[in-house]
């Protein structure tokens, strides 16, 4: 048996929006989409993967990050005006902060915890100065904003896990930003996002959300985490 050896198949922005049109039946095969269905696409498109990315999909957008901590600083900066972690032009405006460690100054690695806003507030001397045993990730529209307490009393660094932000189609042979196993349920839901624009629905509308639905399974079923799980006896 022959086989590629390759595993390296993707596909581009265009090739989204001409799959898409190809269900409506709007080109033939082999067909060319005009300037502007491939606008509309594009456009309709960046929605469909933001709202995807509000869903809280990507175990693949987990990223982790290295932030030096100054000495008395209550809150630090993530995003386009990042100016604290180890290479702030790799890491978009995180969406989320899993999960953090204070790095003390011999490398061990002390679990923090992730607060509520309220619970942040809560505090009544936020400017306290000692080891950074909570965070409260806030995040804004252009950057988050991360505060720490108690406030470092040392330069030292935490280590958090960050899920970053799904990246844009800008371009005709952009690639998804997601693993192939999304490609199917990305094309699907544009399908059906995008089919109010060309008058789709009845029945051709619902057996695409069938099919939508269907490839959602599918790709949740991979973007799971493997964890282990532990079983006790009540005493």
């Amino acid at each position: 048996m022959a086989t590629s050896g390759s595993t390296d198949f993707t596909i581009s922005r265009d090739n989204i929006i001409y799959d898409v049109l190809s269900l409506y039946e709007v080109i033939e095969s082999g067909g060319t989409p005009t300037t502007n269905q491939l606008a509309d696409g594009n456009r309709f498109l960046n929605k469909t993967i933001k709202a995807l990315q509000g869903m809280g999909v990507g175990l693949w957008l987990n990223t982790e990050v290295t932030m030096t901590l100054v000495v008395d600083q209550e809150s630090y900066t993530l995003g386009p005006s990042d100016t604290t972690t180890t290479d702030p032009t790799t890491i978009s405006k995180p969406l989320e902060i899993i999960e953090a460690r204070y790095v003390d100054a011999d490398d061990l690695e002390t679990p923090m915890t992730i607060i509520s806003r309220q619970e942040y507030m809560d505090i009544s001397d936020k400017s306290t100065s000692g080891v950074p045993l909570m965070l409260y990730y806030d995040r804004q529209i252009t950057n988050g904003v991360m505060y720490i307490w108690p406030t470092a009393d040392t330069a030292n660094s935490i280590k958090f896990t960050a899920k970053e932000q799904v990246e844009d189609f800008d371009a005709a042979a952009d690639n998804p930003d997601f693993p192939p196993e999304w490609f199917r349920f990305v094309t699907y839901r544009l399908a059906v996002d995008w089919a109010p624009a060309f008058g789709i629905s009845g029945q051709k509308l619902a057996e695409l959300k069938g099919l939508r639905d269907e490839a959602e399974w599918e790709a949740e079923g991979f973007d799971v985490e493997d964890t282990s799980v532990f079983f006790g006896v009540d005493a």
